[in-house]
């Protein structure tokens, strides 16, 4: 098995074979986000517009169309890429061509979730959370609470139509319609 991770100032470390290794990147900016399908297909997005892949030779600098900071990433199947940030902003780069969303003007977007092109959630700062159906992004209410405002940290799913987060307390479980939280740290 492999382990990828990504750090500060450029720092990516991989696990292999019983041993830790430290990669040559072209960049030596902070890195926050990682998705890899396998050990030979990797992507590593971070400050300032940072958005790198890896082949299984060697990281490779994607030309995204933004200097903003990056974050959370999630690539379909079909080779789709989200890569979510800030500004509001998520990016999908489809058949060698980009778009941006903006979806929440001035918040951070740190984690993306999804199970094809066209069922993908984006979480962020705020309580923002929002779905794509392959076409527009909508958000979902938190509880039904438009007052829910605590950053969406991470999020991953099982299948379509379920999805768990964490914030700074809880771990939120969000099947079809309902809201199932888990409070992780007890009461306090």
């Amino acid at each position: 098995s492999s382990i990828c991770r990504a750090c500060d100032a450029g720092t990516i470390v991989r696990y292999a074979s019983g041993a830790w290794t430290r990669d040559d990147v072209p960049t030596n900016l902070d890195l926050h986000g990682i998705w890899a399908s396998g050990p030979t297909d990797i992507y590593v997005s971070g400050l300032q517009g940072t958005l790198l892949h890896f082949t299984g030779s060697q990281w490779q600098v994607v030309s995204i169309p933004t200097t903003q900071d990056l974050y959370g990433l999630w690539v379909a199947s079909d080779g789709t890429l989200f890569v979510s940030g800030t500004g509001g902003k998520v990016w999908r780069k489809h058949a060698g061509s980009w778009q941006e969303f903006t979806l929440a003007s001035g918040e951070r977007f740190r984690s993306l979730c999804g199970y094809s092109p066209a069922d993908v959630y984006a979480g962020g700062s705020n309580g923002f959370l929002f779905r794509f159906d392959g076409t527009n992004w909508n958000q979902v209410l938190v509880f039904g609470d438009p007052a829910y405002d605590t950053e969406i940290m991470d999020m991953w799913g099982p299948g379509p139509g379920k999805v768990a987060f964490v914030d700074r307390f809880n771990l939120l479980w969000f099947v079809g319609t309902d809201w199932q939280p888990t409070n992780v740290l007890g009461e306090n």
